[in-house]
């Protein structure tokens, strides 16, 4: 009988042991409750697409459970706009609508107000003067005080400067966080120590178009607008800025570079799959496609139903995005794409125009029955449709973004800014033909784009190449929500990711980071090997020369004989 109490009683204790060992198990492997962060998430350019983008930013970032509040700089230029009353976020718990003074180089720019002169860089490089525009927010030390009380964890912002990071600093974020809407610039590269090669990367503004592989004369002209920007703009904005800040917020304040080393991650409006190859820092976290993960699947309206369904051989959808307004597409250009349109009876041209033009022009657009124009279009609903065959685009971010993600072919006509990088980046992916602005206004014929259709509507390896890079997009481990999202977390655990840092040139100097004093030693190491070498060689022919030479055999002999 005791024999079995005693059984009974160790039974009793490995099954209590067993079970808190369990219990104590499952504690240590379950994840840490995620606490939920307060953000702040700072627009810092008054256009749509930028705009857009931060607010799906803001709102996976809500929509993960943590508190978002949004910033929207309004330039006062623009504030009666349908851009300053539109509303980005939906989710944001608090939005600050800011109206900013433009002081220097106008908002909106030549490119941008006459985008189809053919005048696509230069003009807006300008707006980057706009210093006091994009710094005039540090001044409003009423709008900081309130912002830093609500005791912000993260802090987000467009690194167009670092006017933002300096923002955050002063409001006491620990956590800064910066993103961009087009692709990485040199510019941008440059705070993070990112080095830019001419020889394979393209410049920003002026693409080479055979980008990467370019011949010699175009990686001549990228060189020496790679250098042009590393000389001249790399250091613009900050040098302009830095006085700014420090009358703001002090002399002692942190320098705007060292602000930059700071910023923990740095979020691109781009998808590795259709970027170029160049090289990058951990810092780089890939988000692009993130705005169309917010945009709802509308069902088509019946006269754009009407279009799709009953075309003959497919339907071609051409708009120029939102910004560039198609009344200064000018008559003549009207005409020669009415006409070019014209020669393609058996498709359908679904046309985003302004009402002005569209009126000017209608009796000609009543005489072309294959050509239908709108105002406003439902560019992702449309593309969608499994009629639809091609795109012509300004290719912007969003809109190559959209093509992309769904596999649609694109005729790429840039107008300025990010697109005319754009366009080059799809036409090296193999799912664009690249239009020159400049070719198409010139050409009255309508040649120039007609080939360019008649290349994308005909030849299926454009289509067979965009349906590639849509499964690669689709098929990516994680989306651009979860990237975001788990990186902002992340971010937040550990503000300070200086051991991503990239050193630069002004740290190690710019022998040390060119290794110019390894290469010239190496130079002067091998010229002096080759030198002795060659000394070497020559004293060693000589003697084999002296010894096997006839004439100074006969002479050893007569020494030898004299001597005998």
């Amino acid at each position: 009988m005791l024999f079995f109490v005693r059984l009974l009683f160790l039974f009793i204790f490995l099954f209590a042991t067993t079970n808190g060992t369990t219990e104590t198990a499952k504690a240590q492997s379950a994840p840490p409750e995620k606490k939920k962060l307060k953000i702040l998430v700072y627009s810092v350019v008054p256009a749509h697409s930028h705009m857009q983008f931060m607010g799906a930013i803001a709102d996976s970032l809500a929509d993960a459970g943590h508190e978002v509040h949004f910033i929207k700089t309004i330039s006062d230029e623009l504030r009666w706009s349908t851009e300053a009353e539109s509303n980005e976020t939906k989710l944001s718990s608090k939005v600050y609508r800011v109206v900013l003074k433009s002081r220097g180089a106008p908002v909106a720019t030549s490119d941008v107000l006459y985008p189809f002169s053919g005048d696509n860089a230069w003009p807006m490089l300008n707006a980057w003067d706009n210093r006091f525009t994009f710094a005039e927010i540090a001044f409003r030390h009423e709008l900081l005080d309130e912002l830093a009380k609500e005791r912000y964890d993260v802090a987000i912002y467009e690194l167009f400067d670092l006017c933002g990071a300096a923002i955050f600093e002063r409001i006491g974020v620990r956590t800064k966080l910066a993103t961009l809407t087009m692709p990485m610039q040199q510019i941008s590269a440059a705070h993070f120590g990112i080095p830019t090669f001419a020889s394979f990367v393209p410049n920003w503004a002026h693409p080479p178009l055979n980008a990467p592989t370019m011949d010699f004369w175009e990686r001549l002209i990228n060189f020496f607008n790679t250098f042009y920007d590393w000389y001249k703009l790399n250091d613009r904005v900050t040098d302009l800025q830095a006085p700014l800040v420090r009358e703001a917020f002090g002399a002692d304040f942190p320098s705007l570079k060292q602000l930059a080393k700071n910023i923990s991650l740095f979020f691109l409006n781009s998808n590795k799959f259709l970027e170029f190859a160049r090289p990058i820092s951990n810092k780089i976290v890939y988000i692009g496609g993130i705005t169309d993960e917010w945009k709802k699947t509308t069902e088509l309206d019946e006269k754009f139903r009407s279009i799709l369904d009953n075309c003959r051989s497919g339907t071609v959808l051409f708009s120029f995005g939102t910004v560039a307004n198609t009344h200064t597409l000018g008559e003549s250009l009207r005409r020669t794409l009415l006409g070019t349109f014209s020669q393609f009876p058996d498709y359908e041209f679904i046309w985003k125009l302004d009402g002005e033009s569209a009126a000017n022009e209608s009796e000609l657009i009543k005489a072309t029955p294959n050509v239908h124009t709108f105002e406003w279009v439902p560019q992702n609903a449309i593309l969608r449709h499994p009629k639809l065959c091609a795109f012509v685009t300004h290719c912007g971010q969003n809109s190559l973004a959209e093509a992309a993600k769904i596999g649609v072919p694109i005729v790429a006509i840039p107008l300025f800014a990010d697109q005319l990088y754009n366009a080059v980046l799809a036409k090296h992916r193999g799912m664009a033909v690249h239009v020159d602005i400049r070719q198409l206004i010139a050409d009255k014929t309508g040649k120039v784009l007609r080939t360019a259709l008649s290349r994308v509507l005909h030849d299926a390896s454009f289509r067979a190449n965009a349906k590639l890079i849509r499964k690669k997009i689709a098929l990516s481990p994680f989306s651009a929500k979860e990237q975001l999202v788990r990186w902002v977390e992340f971010a937040a655990e550990f503000p300070h990711l200086n051991e991503l840092n990239l050193p630069t040139d002004a740290e190690l100097g710019w022998i040390a980071y060119y290794s110019v004093d390894v290469i010239l030693f190496t130079i002067v190491a091998v010229f002096l090997a080759i030198l002795a070498l060659f000394s070497m060689l020559r004293m060693a022919f000589h003697r084999i020369l002296c010894m096997t030479n006839p004439w100074n055999k006969m002479q050893k002999r007569k020494e030898r004989t004299k001597s005998e």
